[in-house]
């Protein structure tokens, strides 16, 4: 009853036309890649969106490369603090070599903060940053006491203690939420 019904309403030319495949558009030198990799496809998302051809995907694969090594190190970081100035932030003690995309650029120069490692500390139990152990290093070469001065309670420039709860947040839970 609803057939007929919907059947005098609708034209009999109105159908709706299948969708037809879109194949993507290939450069002179590209061939088409097969479903028998040795490893998993890009999802037909992808591939519409990069294109079905192995220099489309090795393309894209170096690209998703890229991403997943500045993500990876972006998990990496951690809260480092020091004892004398009382100042921390995140740093990684990574190697020029090991950074993504192999130099160190002026952000990261002037935000990574370096704890120097253990064996260099002046005491046992006091982690001390790069700054201020450079600073101690050269009060001793001018006589004078080896503890950094410039940011400390003794200089009147001591921000305080850091707090646990932002202690234990990583860099991800810092950053503002969109």
């Amino acid at each position: 009853m609803v057939r007929n019904a919907l059947g005098q309403l609708l034209p009999a030319a109105a159908t709706v036309p299948l969708k037809k495949s879109h194949e993507a558009k290939l450069h002179s030198r590209e061939t088409v890649l097969g479903d028998n990799l040795p490893r998993p496809r890009l999802p037909k998302s992808l591939r519409q969106l990069y294109g079905n051809s192995a220099d489309a995907e090795s393309r894209t694969m170096v690209f998703f490369h890229r991403v997943n090594e500045v993500d990876t190190f972006l998990n990496e970081l951690e809260f480092q603090d020091c004892s004398y100035c009382h100042e921390g932030w995140f740093g990684t003690k990574r190697t020029k070599a090991q950074l993504p995309g192999k130099f160190e650029t002026q952000t990261f120069q002037k935000t990574n903060f370096v704890q120097m490692p253990k064996k260099d500390w002046l005491e046992p139990e006091r982690p001390i940053c790069d700054m201020c152990l450079k600073e101690a290093k050269k009060r001793a070469q001018d006589g004078l006491p080896k503890q950094p001065f410039r940011l400390t309670a003794e200089n009147f420039a001591d921000p305080g203690d850091t707090l646990p709860e932002t202690d234990a947040l990583t860099f991800r839970d810092k950053l503002p939420k969109a």
